[in-house]
């Protein structure tokens, strides 16, 4: 049986906290892969298909609820488990993510087990969904 890592995009401006949430990660031997802006995103997106997205919402140019919608729109993307990862912790931006059908929004500042937890939670899910 060989173990495959598990790709995961995190679409972040800050520079502090993608290398905080790649620090994080890392102990579970994902594979990370970095964008700083939603556009960068979508681009990543165009070549290849991660096994989870984690997403700020507050970045320049198109935000995290823009890149949600498009990736949506993708028949290849839209199943991809997708985390909300943002400041925006009042309960409309939380729906706002919900209504976008995220699979789990966290707000900042977070505790990094409950981000383990969610992380490893989504991948094993999906995994399990995509063997049936």
């Amino acid at each position: 049986m060989t173990f495959e890592k598990k790709t995961i995009l995190i679409v972040e401006d800050d520079r502090d906290m993608r290398k905080l949430l790649k620090m994080y990660l890392n102990h579970n031997s994902y594979q990370i892969i970095e964008a700083t802006s939603g556009d960068e995103g979508l681009n990543i997106l165009n070549n290849t298909i991660p096994d989870l997205i984690i997403c700020d919402i507050m970045m320049p140019g198109m935000d995290g609820y823009e890149l949600r919608k498009k990736i949506l729109r993708n028949e290849k993307l839209r199943l991809v488990p997708f985390v909300f990862l943002s400041a925006k912790g009042l309960n409309k931006d939380i729906i706002e993510g919900f209504k976008l059908f995220a699979d789990a929004y966290i707000s900042k500042p977070f505790d990094p087990e409950i981000l383990k937890v969610q992380v490893n939670t989504l991948l094993e899910k999906y995994t399990e969904i995509n063997r049936l």
